[in-house]
């Protein structure tokens, strides 16, 4: 076995000995502002529905690769990954705005509650075996009790470790539980990201990152 110390790569996801990957957030914040940084010295051009394309499109993609497997749950590790995109949203020149005003002008939503939007639909594809992953290896359904919440609540596993308890299984229940029933109920996938898109309100609760509270 490697010593606890050692980082494995797998799939392009940095993974320690301990199970955690604080090591592959840095790596994905560095890769991302050297990303950043080559598009600026690549194109003369501001316009903000440019660069925000272009955050989009070649930069974004690095921070959320795989996050299913190794989304960050130590506030250290949300803020280094969130302050990727606070960064670029400063330099469009919206220094006098605070984060969330920035992302509201960019058209752009925390990369934070992404991840958890990107959960939640995992959890949907494999409900309805959208995704070759057997739903009896990550969740079980909660017994129905009263009419809080949907009628297709999870019941998250026994963990006795912080590590294991972050699990993809065991973080999202939560989130999954809080979506209301016309949402877990949608027809198709299509339907649910609409739905979810629209109603995000419910899963706004869910975020620890730090970044909207400073500038």
């Amino acid at each position: 076995l490697a010593p606890v110390e050692a980082c494995v790569k797998d799939l392009g996801i940095q993974v320690s000995g301990r199970l955690t990957f604080a090591k592959h957030c840095s790596y994905v914040s560095s890769n991302a502002s050297r990303k950043i940084g080559l598009i600026y010295r690549a194109f003369s051009s501001r316009d903000v529905n440019f660069m925000v394309g272009m955050f989009c499109t070649y930069v974004r993609p690095l921070l959320e690769y795989n996050t299913e497997v190794w989304s960050p749950v130590y506030l250290q590790d949300i803020d280094k990954i969130e302050s990727i995109q606070r960064t670029f949203t400063k330099r469009k020149g919206l220094f006098n705005k605070s984060y969330l005003e920035r992302l509201e002008f960019c058209g752009l939503e925390s990369l934070e509650l992404r991840r958890i939007i990107i959960d939640v639909v995992l959890v949907y594809k494999i409900i309805h075996n959208l995704v070759d992953l057997s739903f009896e290896e990550f969740f079980k359904y909660a017994p129905v009790v009263g009419t809080r919440g949907n009628s297709l609540k999870l019941y998250p596993s026994f963990a006795r470790k912080v590590v294991t308890f972050n699990y993809f299984g065991n973080r999202v229940v939560n989130c999954w539980n809080a979506l209301p029933e016309y949402i877990v109920t949608a027809p198709s996938l299509s339907v649910f990201k609409k739905r979810l898109a629209e109603n995000q309100n419910c899963l706004k609760c869910f975020l620890k990152g730090r970044a909207f509270r400073n500038p």
